[in-house]
């Protein structure tokens, strides 16, 4: 039951569900892990840390929990408690995941901006499925965009130049869509400079996405990555030159968030406020992006963005010398 409220995004329904279920079996590690993931989208995570310790105690051989809670360590910017959890994890898989090394690496730039560190994370995993893995992401917001760029192996560069839409939807990672092959192209462009070629893209997000949002507005896309649909098509409009488009998506966006704790579809709220603030730099609102970012940190965001990440990210460069956004990065 509690699996099939989360599909549907009703994750304070699924929380009671697990609740009543850990009343009769208060020592299930199945349920205790579930209990963490409802905890995670309802924004808890110093409870979703306690379950997932409770469920790796109970089941000790048993990777996922302890993936789960590296993960919430990081939210909690918690990095140096959740490198060895996800190390744990690693070692309890006979075939580590591919997504465990690039988090991995994740942590390692939100903690320190630790590029030799991630670097070394991605070689350690194997590197055709890491490389199948970092093509497909659109990129990783765990830890920024364009520090990214030194680090991915170089076959991940050729791999986003030359996939193509029938590749993609080949691709065995979840839900693939179009909007999302063309999204994943136009971010790649814009990071790399090429901006006909993303703006080129970006035309095909836009004439994918916005039928579908005046037909369903609450829509959601790429959930592995609790990115929505409306951030997608509002840094679409960002890399086609419409600036106007994209700043009354995104606030009207960040609007509806503010008002729904758990987010549009279920998605966790600290995340809306960085790919909102992304969104400005792009559309250049410097003010209103470092607005952001300050909401954000004031969340458990460690997931998405770290201090030390922002002073070292380039995507981040044109906020730079000035006084707020100088005052938000400093050592604290």
């Amino acid at each position: 039951q509690a699996q099939l409220l989360t599909a549907e995004g009703n994750h304070e329904g699924a929380y009671r569900a697990l609740t009543d279920a850990a009343r009769r079996a208060p020592n299930d590690p199945t349920i205790l892990y579930w209990t963490g993931r409802a905890q995670i989208y309802l924004e808890q995570p110093d409870g979703a840390v306690e379950s997932f310790r409770r469920a790796a105690a109970l089941d000790p051989r048993w990777a996922s929990p302890v993936g789960q809670l590296a993960g919430a360590y990081d939210r909690l910017g918690r990095y140096q408690d959740a490198i060895p959890a996800r190390e744990r994890e690693i070692s309890l898989m006979s075939q580590p995941d591919p997504w465990s090394y690039v988090f991995q690496a994740a942590s390692y730039l939100l903690w320190r901006a630790d590029t030799a560190a991630a670097r070394q994370m991605l070689e350690r995993g194997d590197p055709r499925t890491v490389v199948d893995a970092l093509t497909w992401a659109v990129w990783i917001p765990q830890a920024g965009r364009a520090i990214w760029m030194d680090l991915v192996p170089p076959a991940v560069r050729t791999a986003k130049d030359t996939l193509t839409l029938a590749g993609y939807m080949a691709a065995n990672w979840g839900t693939v869509t179009p909007d999302g092959y063309h999204f994943m192209k136009a971010a790649h462009f814009a990071l790399t400079g090429r901006r006909e070629q993303a703006r080129a893209h970006a035309d095909s997000v836009i004439a994918l996405l916005e039928p579908e949002l005046r037909r369903s507005p609450g829509a959601t896309s790429f959930s592995f990555f609790g990115h929505s649909r409306q951030t997608t098509l509002a840094e679409a409009y960002a890399y086609a030159g419409r600036a106007g488009d994209a700043a009354r998506l995104i606030d009207k966006y960040v609007e509806n968030v503010r008002g729904d704790r758990n987010g549009p579809g279920g998605r966790p709220t600290s995340s809306a406020f960085v790919a909102a603030a992304y969104v400005d730099v792009l559309i250049g609102r410097p003010d209103s992006a470092v607005a952001r970012l300050t909401e954000a940190l004031r969340r458990p965001t460690g997931q998405w963005i770290s201090r030390p990440l922002l002073r070292a990210d380039p995507s981040w460069a044109p906020l730079r010398g000035r006084p707020d956004f100088e005052r938000l990065i400093a050592d604290r």
